[in-house]
């Protein structure tokens, strides 16, 4: 090889070294023991206490369950910087929260917030290897709060349509 072929296959070599050690918005790593990766699919929507969320739409995902010894339940998604599910599992059953974090809403002038929560337990086929249950998504505004927002101005006119919760049932099924 020549000098210059050389320094072209070293320059390269380097270039995906650094491509490789810049490349850190990976999922966190997965508390627990490893139950296995599932592909999460919505096979319906479910009405809830709050109205229908507008843009609700079916959900589909990848996500690690694992458990760790003290009867925690962790559910990973397979997402850039996405933040573990935490929560309990009890025999078959288990149930999932995730903190409040921020939402945005086109169309609604204040600061929301999202609660999303997921109770799994055994298929009623009795598939052993799937779960499914209920994946609930609760927008509200920021802080103690409780009354709706105000539409943004320029919108329209119409409300922002918050608090609301999309709901959905779905199903995991081992990749």
């Amino acid at each position: 090889m020549s000098g210059r072929g050389r320094t072209l296959a070293v320059l390269v070599a380097a270039l995906v070294l650094v491509d490789g050690a810049c490349d850190s918005a990976h999922p966190p790593p997965c508390p627990g023991e490893r139950v296995g990766t599932f592909h999460f699919e919505s096979v319906g929507v479910a009405g809830g206490d709050l109205p229908i969320c507008p843009g609700a739409e079916k959900v589909s995902f990848t996500a690690t369950l694992t458990f760790d010894a003290d009867s925690k339940a962790y559910l990973c998604l397979d997402r850039l910087e996405a933040q573990p599910l935490q929560g309990t599992r009890q025999g078959d059953n288990i149930t999932l929260v995730q903190r409040p974090a921020a939402a945005s809403v086109t169309g609604c002038a204040c600061d929301l917030t999202v609660e999303e929560s997921l109770d799994l337990g055994p298929p009623s086929d009795g598939d052993a290897a799937s779960f499914e249950g209920e994946l609930r998504d609760v927008v509200k505004p920021a802080g103690d709060s409780a009354a709706s927002c105000e539409p943004e101005a320029g919108a329209g006119g119409g409300a922002c349509g918050v608090p609301c919760e999309m709901v959905w049932q779905v199903r995991a099924s081992p990749t």
